[in-house]
């Protein structure tokens, strides 16, 4: 998984990463798949958009000011992490 987000880092930003510094910090689980988030500690080069036809832009945005629409599985995550869960279950019966 590290050396996926290495490559798609890559491929989908022109950042480079090592995998040295990617920290798993959330796994969502979903019924069709599984979603792995990652905090970055370091990458050298500037991110931009490299696949305009997938992605409306790239901008930072505060936790507290998330723009619409955001996937649910990302909301999600997010929510999670700032309360330190490593893990959550979407679409799943209890």
């Amino acid at each position: 998984m590290r050396a996926c987000a290495v490559r798609e880092a890559y491929e989908e930003l022109g950042v480079t990463l090592r995998e040295a510094d990617l920290q798993l910090v959330h796994t969502v689980d979903a019924v069709s798949h599984i979603q792995l988030f990652f905090r970055v500690h370091h990458w050298t080069g500037e991110p931009a958009l490299r696949g305009p036809h997938l992605c409306a832009g790239w901008s930072w945005w505060s936790r507290t000011a998330l723009p619409e629409p955001l996937a649910g599985y990302a909301r999600t995550a997010l929510e999670a992490i700032t309360q330190g869960w490593p893990y959550t279950s979407v679409g799943r019966a209890a």
